[in-house]
C-alpha cells in the first residue's frame, strides 16, 4: 500500500472535476432571458459607484444603468459569435457558477475593460449581480479558468 492505496486503485483514472450541472455549462442567453430588476441595479450603481472609473462617477443613475445595458448587449452578441467570450467563476462560498462579461467605460474595445459585470442565473433568468474591477484578482481566475487563452 502506498499512502493507504492499493495497487489496483491506483489504475483507476480520475475524471476532472466539473462544476457545471448538466446543460448549463455554455453561456448563450438572449436580452429576453435578462431581469434587469431595480434591486441589482441600485446594487450595482450607487452601492458599487466607487467601482466605476472617475469620469462616470458623477453621472446620473440613468446614465451608467444605459451604459451598462449596452455593455451587456455587446457582450451577448460576442457571445453568439464565440462561446469563450464569457468566462466562467465557480464561487465555493455559494457553490454557483458566474459568468463575466467586459464592461468598457472608457476603454476601447480592443482595450482591457475598467471593469466585470457578474452575471448569474436565478430561476428562470438571468441577473447581472454585480460589478467587479478588472484587476489582478479577476485575471487571475480568468486565466484558471482557460489556460490557453491569451487576451479577454
Amino acid at each position: 500500500l502506498y499512502n493507504g492505496f492499493s495497487k489496483e486503485q491506483t489504475f483507476v483514472e480520475l475524471e476532472p472535476i466539473c462544476f457545471f450541472d448538466e446543460g448549463t455549462d455554455i453561456f448563450n442567453p438572449d436580452l429576453d432571458e435578462f431581469d434587469i430588476n431595480q434591486r441589482c441595479l441600485i446594487h450595482i450603481i450607487q452601492e458599487r459607484r466607487d467601482r466605476f472609473p472617475e469620469s462616470i462617477k458623477e453621472e446620473s443613475d440613468s446614465k451608467i444603468a444605459f451604459q451598462m445595458i449596452n455593455a451587456l448587449e455587446r457582450g451577448i452578441k460576442m457571445q453568439h459569435r464565440d462561446h469563450s467570450f464569457a468566462k466562467a467563476s465557480y464561487s465555493g462560498k455559494t457553490g454557483s457558477i458566474s459568468w463575466f462579461l467586459p464592461l468598457h467605460i472608457d476603454a476601447s474595445l480592443d482595450k482591457e475593460p475598467e471593469l466585470v459585470m457578474a452575471i448569474r442565473k436565478v430561476d428562470d433568468f438571468y441577473e447581472v449581480k454585480t460589478i467587479l474591477p478588472y484587476n489582478d484578482d479577476i485575471r487571475d481566475r480568468i486565466t484558471a479558468l482557460s489556460l490557453y487563452r491569451k487576451v479577454w
